[in-house]
């Protein structure tokens, strides 16, 4: 999901038809890094992105704290008082995965530019109420992708809670669902 889809969309671009995939599927990916993480620091957003950052901190301090020799050069206090998710990867992302900067990151890492290059079937699930997607994005995505592509968008389901049903306790998950049922019928 998210941006685990987005390394995988970014994947199978590179890799085109030599990737031995035979289908593949993704929920709620940002597409732009970039223009996720503008997004992300604009109205409600902010309360997903604040929370999101403090994990995002804690498990960075965590890993300097782990692995002192290989995180030498990172920088524990810009890290630790980092206020927006750019600057998290400014200050943590990018130079833990050798990239010279976040903006550097966003343009190398968006899955956005490798969308055309996808050679196998790939269903792409997003809402329009995801506060990670700006709907620009979304629309880029549709317009830049192969046609092995497919897209199904939702009005609701925010950032990966694509979840419905009568009752809490017996909630059904509707992209796993469509998911599934996509694969099942033989995508092509």
């Amino acid at each position: 999901m998210s941006l685990g889809g987005n390394v995988l969309l970014k994947w199978l671009g590179e890799k085109g038809a030599r990737s031995r995939v035979e289908a593949a599927a993704t929920i709620s990916v940002p597409y732009d890094l970039a223009a996720a993480s503008r997004h992300l620091e604009r109205g409600f957003a902010r309360v997903y992105a604040s929370h999101f950052l403090k994990t995002l901190k804690r498990k960075a301090l965590g890993v300097l704290e782990r692995f002192p020799r290989d995180t030498e050069h990172l920088d524990r206090e810009r890290i630790r008082l980092a206020k927006t998710l750019f600057a998290f990867d400014d200050y943590a992302t990018a130079p833990l995965h050798g990239f010279a900067s976040a903006t550097d990151y966003y343009r190398k890492s968006s899955s956005l530019r490798f969308l055309a290059d996808i050679e196998i079937p790939t269903l792409c699930v997003s809402s329009e109420d995801d506060p990670f997607l700006p709907r620009p994005s979304l629309a880029a995505a549709r317009e830049a992708a192969s046609e092995d592509v497919r897209f199904a968008v939702t009005k609701w389901g925010g950032h990966a809670a694509f979840a419905w049903g009568r009752w809490p306790w017996r909630a059904r998950y509707w992209a796993e669902e469509r998911i599934a049922t996509w694969l099942a019928s033989g995508p092509a």
